[in-house]
């Protein structure tokens, strides 16, 4: 009986710390589409992207916008997250996080379409900094995304270079935007717990058979 008790209470707080794995209180750097004038292209392999700074290590979800005018638009894109260099250079060499391609399909035709990249588990950083980010697109039509003047001290908009002749790669040849920004929210858990995966009642079986 006090084995099975053991069993059942230690069965519980393993499924209690399923159900809080993404749990986190979120904040976020948030650069606003009000007053967007800027327009940043994703073709042939080339991605936009902005650099930003970290203060808390998990990011939880990336949200850039489309402009309103391509509401239907069909074409994959990939985030990508990367580390800078002493400069603020993007480095696709150093890899944080390479995500799946999505789609969104559709917006509303009156505002922005917001495509967001949801990150579960949190993508965790090797640290407090600065990183960037890419939306590549995959070398199938186009996108075309949103950006505001000069609005974020610790960041700036970045361009990756064309690369549908060589296997559309993520380059290593970025442009530099100094004066703009990409519309984008940067979610963080803000001192949220580590990731860790979510054991099913099979998986909890197999480990005290």
């Amino acid at each position: 009986m006090k084995l099975a008790f053991l069993i059942s209470m230690m069965v519980a707080a393993l499924l209690r710390e399923g159900t809080a794995v993404t749990a986190c209180e979120r904040d976020s750097v948030v650069i606003d589409t009000v007053g967007a004038t800027i327009i940043a292209a994703g073709f042939f392999g080339k991605g936009p992207g902005q650099t930003f700074v970290a203060t808390d290590t998990l990011i939880g979800a990336i949200t850039v916008w489309r402009m309103t005018e391509q509401s239907y638009n069909p074409y994959p894109m990939k985030l990508w997250i990367l580390e800078v260099d002493s400069t603020g250079y993007p480095l696709s060499d150093r890899v944080i996080y390479e995500g799946p391609q999505i789609q969104v399909l559709y917006g509303d035709g009156i505002h922005p379409v917001e495509i967001r990249f949801d990150l579960d588990p949190p993508v965790a950083l090797p640290g407090a900094g600065q990183y960037a980010f890419i939306v590549q697109n995959l070398c199938a039509g186009n996108f075309i995304l949103l950006g505001v003047p000069d609005s974020y001290a610790q960041g700036q908009l970045w361009l990756s270079s064309r690369t549908n002749f060589s296997g559309c790669i993520l380059s290593e040849t970025m442009q530099s935007f100094s004066e703009s920004d990409l519309s984008c929210k940067i979610e963080f858990c803000k001192g949220g717990p580590t990731p860790s995966r979510r054991r099913s009642w099979g998986q909890v079986k197999t480990i005290y058979r």
